[in-house]
């Protein structure tokens, strides 16, 4: 059964657990929300998925997640995809409530350190790196 619960309660809900992890809160901003995408187009190279992963767990994601102006970060990796799909390995979201925020994280030591692990990491690769910002409504 879909939940009755007030929607803005549950966002209040979710932003108190995440503050209560350590998490950045989210500000109310109309109801909508930034979301900067990382998309790997390609492939990892052959044998080097397990430290693909791992480096991206170990190196990276602890990094990502001290990002100055983020509200959070996931990781999403490719499972299946429609046959005329690009090759999409994988893809981070960055929740951000505001460009200002964005850009917070683009001058950030942070993400200075993250961009040269993220070049580390893409000598596992064989693609592409690209980004686009996406603005969600909620």
């Amino acid at each position: 059964a879909p939940s009755r619960e007030n929607p803005r309660r549950q966002r209040v809900l979710a932003q108190v657990s995440s503050q209560a992890a350590g998490e950045i809160p989210v500000e109310e901003q109309g109801g909508s929300m930034l979301i900067r995408c990382a998309f790997f187009e390609g492939r990892v190279r052959d044998g080097q998925e397990a430290a693909f992963d791992s480096f991206v767990e170990q190196q990276l994601l602890p990094l990502w997640r001290r990002f100055p102006g983020s509200a959070g970060v996931r990781v999403l990796r490719h499972v299946a995809a429609d046959q005329a799909a690009p090759p999409i390995h994988m893809m981070l979201e960055f929740d951000y409530p505001s460009q200002a925020d964005i850009e917070r994280t683009m001058a950030s030591p942070e993400r200075t350190e993250a961009r040269a692990k993220t070049q580390e990491l893409l000598s596992m690769f064989d693609g592409r790196l690209y980004h686009v910002v996406f603005e969600r409504k909620d």
